[in-house]
């Protein structure tokens, strides 16, 4: 598992957006009860900040209709704090030329978040997940 640091006002809306681009409204069955691709958790002592999970060698199927544009939506509100304008409109332009394709996890990470992807065992020593219990 990879975990993404983001700002827990924008996780749902990013995971959101991220699933829209597997299943676009116009071929969503009425049926489907998910609207999220992944999972994020709140860390104890920074509620501030939460972190998607993802597993690391995911790759994402973007539907061949996917258009982004609930995704380059989501990104604006990180623009021009979290990241630059230019990786909000490459990350939305690769989606547009990949449609149709599967795309790794790692590719919707902005390079400007990548210092911060964390590992297991890095989100585990950083207080993100619970130890877990020792075996008498």
């Amino acid at each position: 598992m990879i975990y993404i640091p983001i700002r827990s006002d924008k996780a749902a809306d990013l995971s959101r957006a991220i699933y829209q681009l597997t299943r676009p409204p116009e071929v969503r069955d009425p049926k489907d009860v998910s609207c999220f691709y992944c999972a994020w958790i709140q860390h104890p002592t920074r509620p501030e900040v939460a972190v998607m999970v993802v597993p690391e060698t995911e790759t994402i199927p973007v539907h061949s209709v996917a258009d982004g544009e609930l995704l380059q939506t989501t990104l604006a509100a990180f623009v021009p704090n979290e990241i630059t304008a230019e990786e909000a409109n490459g990350l939305a332009a690769a989606i547009v030329a990949n449609a149709g394709r599967e795309i790794p996890v790692a590719a919707f990470v902005p390079p400007s978040w990548a210092p911060y992807v964390m590992d297991y065992e890095t989100a585990l020593a950083d207080g993100w997940i619970p130890q877990p219990p020792t075996r008498p």
